[in-house]
């Protein structure tokens, strides 16, 4: 049992460090608890990896804020996703003001071995591993971008609820 924002917050120098002096970094955590089953490392790995792709999105710097609250997904959201059950969820989104995708790539992003980076910058593994691990925990993540406009991941985390 992980409080998502606890744990992002305790690593979220490391993210800032990641990212470099010319990239502005937020981050947002909303509501007291937002706690979820999960692996706090292969969470940590996910988001380390969104935000280092964020980074290289964003060449002559940015904006990127990473976003923590929760949310009631109810039976209208699960009718437009039916892959995504009815509930409490924690949120992640993170956000940033790079390069944004193509519908192409948008397409592909989470294929495995698929990157658009050049040779020898990029395996092609990192969004296909970060799906990966947030489906492991019974999650979804979705991205939303506009090319010259930057992108959103969202992902969306079972909250623990105590009955």
């Amino acid at each position: 049992l992980v409080d998502v924002g606890q744990l992002v917050s305790g690593f979220s120098d490391l993210l800032r460090r990641s990212l470099g002096e010319a990239i502005e970094f937020r981050m947002i955590i909303a509501g007291a608890v937002n706690e979820a089953l999960v692996d706090a490392s292969q969470l940590q790995n996910a988001l380390l990896n969104l935000v280092l792709n964020a980074r290289d999105a964003m060449p002559r710097g940015g904006r990127l804020a990473v976003e923590i609250t929760g949310a009631r997904l109810d039976a209208d959201y699960a009718q437009m996703y039916p892959q995504v059950r009815t509930g409490d969820y924690v949120l992640i989104s993170v956000t940033d003001t790079g390069n944004g995708m193509t519908e192409e790539v948008k397409q592909r992003a989470f294929e495995p071995f698929f990157t658009t980076k050049g040779v020898g910058s990029g395996t092609g593994l990192g969004l296909s591993v970060c799906r990966q691990i947030i489906e492991q925990h019974h999650g979804r993540i979705r991205v939303e971008s506009v090319v010259g406009k930057g992108s959103r991941f969202t992902i969306k985390l079972p909250k623990h609820v105590v009955e």
